[in-house]
């Protein structure tokens, strides 16, 4: 067997890797959405909320949303292989995702269970999603997540003289690694096309 070094510090993989929050950000995405897109709210709104919304991005995203981005990030990447790193695997089984053929960490849980890696699944399989989506060089990323911003710390600190710790990469930074960092958008609903850049 082929040892790979994990962290982001080998050449870019020829990997997209997408990133989908369901869970707790069933609930903590509708406040932000208030607080970013409701314009009452707009004087007691964190600047970085209402930054977010209005470059377009998403918190949670429906299907189509999913869809939509996932589309783009093939089309920006065509012979990427498709790895997904996500919290309900049921998003798997969406009718908008089967298509992708995507791979994801439950895939691989024989091998892992072998492995005897000595941590608790709870943070195991996080840090493996995060240490796989850190070889990409396509990254689909959720703005308002932590676990996102994770993703790219690893990357960077496989960088340490380059770059070091980083919770966000600019775009220098992306150049200079050979990845592109996108986050997921918001369907604009007159259009049905997605709102701010790639």
């Amino acid at each position: 067997p082929r040892i790979v070094k994990l962290g982001g510090g080998g050449p870019r993989a020829a990997l997209s890797c997408a990133h989908i929050r369901r869970g707790d950000f069933k609930t903590v995405c509708p406040r932000y959405e208030t607080e970013g897109l409701d314009p009452t709210r707009r004087r007691t709104a964190r600047p970085w909320v209402v930054s977010h919304f209005r470059s377009g991005w998403s918190c949670l995203q429906t299907e189509r949303e999913i869809s939509l981005n996932l589309a783009a990030l093939r089309d920006r990447a065509p012979k990427a292989a498709l790895y997904i790193a996500l919290d309900e695997e049921a998003v798997l089984s969406w009718p908008s995702v089967r298509p992708y053929n995507a791979s994801h960490l439950s895939l691989f849980s024989t091998l892992i269970s072998d492995a005897k890696l000595g941590a608790p699944a709870a943070l195991l399989k996080p840090l493996l999603d995060q240490l796989i989506c850190a070889q990409a060089a396509h990254l689909l990323l959720n703005v308002f997540s932590t676990y996102s911003q994770l993703i790219m710390a690893h990357v960077a600190l496989a960088h340490p003289k380059e770059i070091g710790w980083a919770r966000d990469l600019t775009k220098a930074q992306q150049r200079m690694l050979g990845l592109e960092v996108s986050f997921w958008r918001r369907e604009e609903a007159s259009t049905h096309e997605l709102l701010g850049q790639a």
